[in-house]
């Protein structure tokens, strides 16, 4: 239940790594192809046993399939292949934000402290008016493993860890306006959203010292 790592990552990606911090700087990169950089040459490293199979928003695939079109225009690519690609950035961009730690730390500690029934899920979920599978197969493992380490330390359904993780690893792609305001959209809402839980979270885990732990139930945090 520890939080996940955070992975290293170049200084100046834009990204929030301290708490409450924005993503509007990330966000207006999006002029430039140049973030969808690995796109085209991207290839499946799993083998043909590793696969992860996610229920995405009918939107969500809607917009992979524009920046399939805005990175590889002389070629066709998998939705799959953008997927895979999309989440292993989203990845490396939530697991350094603050809020994940702190989230982790509090469900890890109702752990220790016997309150395993207080760990309940986090109850988010992505907008959406119909839903599909994306089968990844050939997924990196440790990319797979590491969606499955986040979703268990946010207490996130395992689909709307990997949806979320591809929304956050494609926001600043040069999308149609339609799509990237969409993207943005459902981005600064979760980061919201676990700003707010997070928030719950260390101040429940403050009351921890000579005092029974609360559970971070659905009525203490907006989701």
């Amino acid at each position: 239940m520890n939080p996940p790592a955070a992975p290293r990552r170049a200084a100046g990606d834009g990204w929030p790594r301290r708490r409450g911090a924005s993503i509007r700087t990330l966000v207006r990169r999006r002029q430039s192809a140049g973030s969808l950089t690995g796109l085209c040459g991207f290839r499946p490293e799993g083998s043909e046993t590793d696969r992860l199979v996610p229920t995405v928003p009918d939107w969500v695939r809607l917009a992979l399939e524009s920046v399939i079109r805005a990175a590889c225009p002389a070629r066709r690519k998998p939705i799959a292949h953008a997927a895979m690609w999309a989440l292993g950035r989203g990845l490396d961009r939530i697991e350094v934000m603050s809020e994940v730690r702190d989230v982790g730390r509090y469900r890890q500690a109702l752990l220790d402290a016997g309150r395993a029934e207080d760990v309940e899920p986090w109850p988010y979920l992505v907008p959406a008016a119909g839903r599909a599978r994306i089968d990844m197969k050939r997924i990196d493992p440790a990319v797979a493993g590491r969606c499955a380490d986040l979703a268990k330390a946010l207490g996130l359904d395992p689909s709307v860890t990997a949806t979320v993780a591809i929304l956050v690893g494609i926001v600043d792609a040069p999308l149609p306006e339609r799509v990237s305001l969409r993207v943005e959209e459902q981005v600064q809402r979760f980061v919201a959203a676990l700003q707010r839980r997070a928030a719950t979270a260390r101040d429940l885990l403050a009351q921890m010292a000579g005092h029974t732990p609360q559970p971070l139930r659905v009525g203490s945090w907006d989701v």
